[in-house]
């Protein structure tokens, strides 16, 4: 595939990949990974380094933080923090990339996904390993295992109602639930970033390194879990409220 010689500005390369700075998601992306992603896609488009080169390597810091995560010792959990911030940054680069260099493939696609589902597990079950090695908990495993169900289900159903509403109804895009906000005075109370679009990508791991600084092992995990849950209901209430009997 040929690639694109057009060369884009830092602001071109955030419009282009993400759309207007209040459209992109939640705060963490918008205002951290986003803001880091830009300068680095900048120089990357002027080199022949492509979004799907992108994608494997980031598979390196995602093994070496999960192993490094799995001893549940310091300074291991430090240095496991630190990768899990470089690997997903990486997962932000590659896209960007990809879309500045109008590079996107099917594989690509599929690549992005199956590294993001071995990031996703391969980080519940190193922080299991940690946490049952400083607990000593021996229902470590069946924790994680539960709360790692949490989110694959709210995940499933939020998207597969929507999708049963959406096909013979009008897609529930941010302007409809701007306007449902402003009719109902009960979702101003909602903080924005659970009423508004789904949990965004940059939340998850900014919550675990916040964990290992903390020392909290288990809490990132529960918050996250009760988020996904709180947003799948969120989902619901807005489709009710968008297509019900008029």
């Amino acid at each position: 595939m040929k690639m694109e010689t057009t060369k884009y500005t830092i602001k071109e390369i955030g419009n282009i990949c993400w759309g207007p700075k209040e459209q992109r998601g939640d705060i963490f992306s918008r205002y951290y990974y986003y803001q880091l992603t830009a300068p680095i896609v900048y120089v990357l488009q002027r080199t022949k380094i492509t979004g799907n080169q992108i994608t494997l390597l980031a598979l390196l810091p995602i093994l070496a933080s999960v192993y490094l995560i799995s001893t549940g010792v310091y300074p291991e959990l430090w240095w496991g923090a630190f990768l899990i911030q470089v690997s997903h940054l990486l997962d932000y680069v590659d896209g960007g990339l990809a879309k500045t260099k109008h590079m996107q493939s099917d594989f690509g696609k599929w690549a992005d996904g199956f590294v993001d589902h071995i990031k996703i597990v391969g980080w519940y079950l190193a922080f299991a390993f940690a946490y049952q090695a400083q607990s000593h908990n021996s229902n470590a495993f069946l924790i994680f295992a539960f709360l790692l169900g949490i989110k694959i289900v709210t995940d499933y159903v939020g998207r597969e109602f929507v999708a049963c509403f959406e096909e013979d109804h009008e897609p529930l895009n941010d302007d409809m639930k701007d306007s449902l906000i402003k009719k109902i005075p009960l979702l101003k109370r909602i903080p924005e970033g659970i009423i508004k679009g789904p949990i965004g990508g940059g939340m998850f791991p900014v919550l675990l390194t916040i964990g290992i600084l903390t020392n909290q092992l288990l809490a990132p995990f529960y918050f996250y879990a009760a988020l996904h849950i709180l947003n799948t209901i969120k989902t619901i209430i807005y489709i009710f409220i968008k297509y019900r009997k008029r």
